[in-house]
């Protein structure tokens, strides 16, 4: 049980490395681990709302 869990904690550390290079790549060099899980957070919000205004708000702060 123990491994398992390290395991999954391990995967998530990757995955979050590899989207990390993702937009270090697009030009957010600065950009830290808090940051990039508040803009997810905020994507998967967005992923919610009705997709005029998820399309507003995007266009409005990107």
């Amino acid at each position: 049980m123990l491994f398992a869990r390290f395991v999954l904690v391990c995967d998530r550390i990757e995955r979050t490395r590899e989207k990390m290079q993702v937009y270090r790549d697009k030009g957010f060099e600065n950009l830290t681990v808090d940051e990039l899980l508040e803009y997810e957070h905020l994507m998967d919000v967005m992923d919610g709302l009705d997709s005029q205004l998820a399309t507003h708000i995007r266009e409005t702060y990107a």
